[in-house]
Protein backbone atom coordinates (compact mmCIF):
# COMPACT_ATOMS: atom_id res chain seq x y z
CA UNK A 1 0.00 0.00 0.00
CA UNK A 2 0.95 3.74 -0.69
CA UNK A 3 0.27 6.51 1.39
CA UNK A 4 -1.92 9.13 -0.80
CA UNK A 5 -2.73 6.39 -3.44
CA UNK A 6 -4.22 3.67 -1.04
CA UNK A 7 -4.45 5.87 2.02
CA UNK A 8 -3.54 8.68 4.06
CA UNK A 9 -2.22 9.41 7.55
CA UNK A 10 -3.17 12.53 9.57
CA UNK A 11 -1.56 13.00 13.21
CA UNK A 12 -3.87 14.82 15.56
CA UNK A 13 -0.86 17.59 16.32
CA UNK A 14 3.00 18.26 15.58
CA UNK A 15 4.51 15.50 17.01
CA UNK A 16 8.23 15.61 18.08
CA UNK A 17 8.93 12.34 20.60
CA UNK A 18 6.55 10.43 22.86
CA UNK A 19 2.98 9.16 21.27
CA UNK A 20 0.41 11.01 19.41
CA UNK A 21 -2.84 9.33 18.38
CA UNK A 22 -3.05 9.21 14.34
CA UNK A 23 -6.23 8.58 12.14
CA UNK A 24 -5.93 6.29 8.66
CA UNK A 25 -8.02 6.77 6.52
CA UNK A 26 -8.14 4.09 3.22
CA UNK A 27 -9.35 5.43 -0.06
CA UNK A 28 -10.80 3.88 -2.77
CA UNK A 29 -10.58 -0.16 -2.21
CA UNK A 30 -8.97 0.28 1.20
CA UNK A 31 -12.23 2.21 2.62
CA UNK A 32 -12.28 2.66 6.35
CA UNK A 33 -10.89 4.80 9.07
CA UNK A 34 -8.79 3.72 11.90
CA UNK A 35 -7.35 5.42 14.88
CA UNK A 36 -4.39 4.26 16.51
CA UNK A 37 -1.98 5.74 18.81
CA UNK A 38 1.90 5.08 18.13
CA UNK A 39 5.17 5.48 20.37
CA UNK A 40 7.09 8.08 18.56
CA UNK A 41 10.81 7.28 19.62
CA UNK A 42 11.92 9.21 16.00
CA UNK A 43 10.36 13.03 14.33
CA UNK A 44 11.71 11.77 11.14
CA UNK A 45 9.87 8.09 10.96
CA UNK A 46 6.08 9.03 11.72
CA UNK A 47 3.53 6.27 11.18
CA UNK A 48 3.51 5.86 7.45
CA UNK A 49 7.24 6.24 6.70
CA UNK A 50 8.59 4.25 4.06
CA UNK A 51 10.90 2.77 6.76
CA UNK A 52 8.65 2.81 9.73
CA UNK A 53 8.84 -1.02 10.58
CA UNK A 54 12.28 -2.04 9.61
CA UNK A 55 13.16 1.36 11.88
CA UNK A 56 11.08 0.00 14.81
CA UNK A 57 11.96 -3.91 14.65
CA UNK A 58 15.87 -2.44 14.97
CA UNK A 59 14.94 -0.78 18.02
CA UNK A 60 13.18 -3.41 19.53
CA UNK A 61 15.82 -5.46 18.38
CA UNK A 62 18.40 -3.46 20.12
CA UNK A 63 20.32 -2.79 16.78
CA UNK A 64 19.93 0.77 16.84
CA UNK A 65 19.45 4.17 19.40
CA UNK A 66 18.90 6.61 16.39
CA UNK A 67 20.32 10.31 17.69
CA UNK A 68 20.19 12.24 20.41
CA UNK A 69 17.94 14.88 19.00
CA UNK A 70 15.49 12.29 18.08
CA UNK A 71 15.76 11.52 14.84
CA UNK A 72 17.13 8.24 12.79
CA UNK A 73 18.01 9.91 9.52
CA UNK A 74 17.21 7.64 7.39
CA UNK A 75 18.15 9.25 4.27
CA UNK A 76 21.61 9.84 5.51
CA UNK A 77 24.56 7.71 4.18
CA UNK A 78 25.70 4.98 5.95
CA UNK A 79 29.47 4.10 6.79
CA UNK A 80 31.01 0.75 6.50
CA UNK A 81 31.76 1.12 10.84
CA UNK A 82 27.76 1.24 11.51
CA UNK A 83 27.09 -1.30 8.83
CA UNK A 84 28.99 -4.17 10.84
CA UNK A 85 27.67 -2.63 14.44
CA UNK A 86 24.10 -3.03 13.47
CA UNK A 87 24.77 -6.90 12.90
CA UNK A 88 27.00 -6.89 15.71
CA UNK A 89 24.77 -5.79 17.59
CA UNK A 90 21.59 -7.95 15.66
CA UNK A 91 24.31 -11.07 17.00
CA UNK A 92 23.73 -10.27 20.28
CA UNK A 93 26.84 -7.85 21.33
CA UNK A 94 29.52 -10.70 21.30
CA UNK A 95 32.82 -9.72 22.70
CA UNK A 96 35.80 -10.58 20.50
CA UNK A 97 38.84 -12.15 21.06
CA UNK A 98 41.33 -9.28 19.98
CA UNK A 99 40.78 -5.88 18.71
CA UNK A 100 41.56 -6.21 14.68
CA UNK A 101 44.83 -4.76 13.09
CA UNK A 102 43.66 -2.70 11.11
CA UNK A 103 46.13 0.48 10.90
CA UNK A 104 42.63 2.73 10.37
CA UNK A 105 40.73 1.10 13.51
CA UNK A 106 38.51 3.85 14.91
CA UNK A 107 40.15 5.55 18.10
CA UNK A 108 39.91 3.81 21.58
CA UNK A 109 37.10 6.45 22.77
CA UNK A 110 33.86 5.17 24.84
CA UNK A 111 32.20 6.89 21.77
CA UNK A 112 33.96 4.44 19.36
CA UNK A 113 33.68 1.11 21.66
CA UNK A 114 31.22 -0.03 19.96
CA UNK A 115 32.57 0.20 16.31
CA UNK A 116 35.73 -0.78 17.79
CA UNK A 117 34.47 -4.16 18.62
CA UNK A 118 31.76 -5.15 15.98
CA UNK A 119 34.62 -4.87 13.33
CA UNK A 120 37.10 -6.84 15.15
CA UNK A 121 34.32 -9.47 15.46
CA UNK A 122 33.43 -9.08 11.98
CA UNK A 123 36.79 -9.61 11.19
CA UNK A 124 37.13 -12.84 13.68
CA UNK A 125 33.61 -14.38 12.14
CA UNK A 126 34.50 -13.83 8.69
CA UNK A 127 32.40 -10.94 7.64
CA UNK A 128 35.09 -8.65 6.68
CA UNK A 129 38.31 -8.86 5.49
CA UNK A 130 38.91 -5.18 4.77
CA UNK A 131 41.26 -3.93 2.02
CA UNK A 132 44.83 -4.81 0.62
CA UNK A 133 46.52 -2.16 2.59
CA UNK A 134 45.52 -3.57 5.75
CA UNK A 135 42.56 -0.68 6.43
CA UNK A 136 39.10 -1.16 7.30
CA UNK A 137 37.80 2.43 5.88
CA UNK A 138 35.41 2.63 8.70
CA UNK A 139 34.08 6.13 8.07
CA UNK A 140 33.48 5.43 4.10
CA UNK A 141 29.98 5.55 2.82
CA UNK A 142 29.13 1.46 2.08
CA UNK A 143 27.69 0.58 -1.14
CA UNK A 144 24.78 -1.84 -1.48
CA UNK A 145 27.13 -4.47 -2.81
CA UNK A 146 29.28 -4.32 0.51
CA UNK A 147 26.14 -4.64 2.60
CA UNK A 148 24.42 -7.48 1.00
CA UNK A 149 27.80 -9.31 1.66
CA UNK A 150 28.21 -8.72 5.07
CA UNK A 151 24.80 -10.11 5.57
CA UNK A 152 25.23 -12.95 3.58
CA UNK A 153 28.39 -13.80 5.56
CA UNK A 154 26.61 -13.37 8.84
CA UNK A 155 24.32 -15.56 7.34
CA UNK A 156 26.57 -18.24 6.55
CA UNK A 157 27.15 -17.69 3.08
CA UNK A 158 24.37 -19.73 2.08
CA UNK A 159 23.85 -19.98 -1.94
CA UNK A 160 21.51 -19.04 -4.28
CA UNK A 161 19.92 -21.40 -6.77
CA UNK A 162 20.54 -19.31 -9.84
CA UNK A 163 22.88 -16.81 -10.68
CA UNK A 164 20.73 -13.07 -10.12
CA UNK A 165 19.60 -11.88 -13.39
CA UNK A 166 20.76 -7.83 -13.02
CA UNK A 167 22.63 -6.68 -16.14
CA UNK A 168 25.50 -5.05 -14.00
CA UNK A 169 27.41 -7.85 -12.69
CA UNK A 170 30.27 -6.73 -10.01
CA UNK A 171 32.75 -9.61 -11.61
CA UNK A 172 33.35 -10.16 -7.42
CA UNK A 173 32.39 -13.79 -6.94
CA UNK A 174 31.60 -12.84 -3.20
CA UNK A 175 29.17 -9.90 -4.24
CA UNK A 176 27.64 -11.65 -7.04
CA UNK A 177 27.01 -14.34 -4.78
CA UNK A 178 25.40 -12.11 -1.85
CA UNK A 179 23.14 -10.33 -4.59
CA UNK A 180 22.31 -13.35 -5.97
CA UNK A 181 20.80 -14.81 -2.79
CA UNK A 182 19.66 -11.54 -1.41
CA UNK A 183 17.63 -11.42 -4.57
CA UNK A 184 16.04 -14.73 -4.46
CA UNK A 185 15.39 -13.78 -1.03
CA UNK A 186 13.80 -11.06 -1.01
CA UNK A 187 15.90 -9.62 1.39
CA UNK A 188 16.88 -6.46 -1.36
CA UNK A 189 15.38 -5.48 -5.10
CA UNK A 190 17.06 -4.40 -8.04
CA UNK A 191 15.62 -1.45 -10.27
CA UNK A 192 12.87 -1.01 -13.01
CA UNK A 193 15.86 -1.22 -15.34
CA UNK A 194 17.00 -4.53 -14.43
CA UNK A 195 20.46 -3.18 -12.42
CA UNK A 196 20.88 -3.96 -8.91
CA UNK A 197 23.08 -0.85 -8.73
CA UNK A 198 25.91 -2.58 -6.31
CA UNK A 199 28.31 0.84 -6.21
CA UNK A 200 24.81 2.97 -5.03
CA UNK A 201 25.79 4.77 -1.80
CA UNK A 202 23.03 3.10 0.90
CA UNK A 203 20.96 4.89 3.41
CA UNK A 204 20.45 4.15 6.68
CA UNK A 205 16.90 3.44 5.75
CA UNK A 206 17.38 0.50 3.23
CA UNK A 207 20.05 -1.04 5.41
CA UNK A 208 17.31 -0.73 8.01
CA UNK A 209 14.69 -2.49 5.21
CA UNK A 210 17.87 -5.53 4.12
CA UNK A 211 18.31 -6.11 7.88
CA UNK A 212 14.81 -6.51 8.63
CA UNK A 213 13.38 -9.28 5.77
CA UNK A 214 16.81 -11.01 6.63
CA UNK A 215 15.70 -10.72 10.30
CA UNK A 216 12.22 -11.79 10.19
CA UNK A 217 11.94 -14.05 6.71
Amino acid sequence: LTVGTDYTVVYENNIEVGTATVTITGIGNYGGTVSKTFNILFKDVLAGHQFYDPIYWMVGKGITTGWADGTFRPWNTCNRAACVTFLWRMAGRPEPHSVAGFTDMPENTETNQDFRKAISWAVEEGITTGWADNTFRPWKTCNRAAIMTFIWRYAGKPAASTPSGFSDQTGNPDFDAAIAWASEKGIANGYSDGTFGPWKACNRGAIAAFLYRYGTK
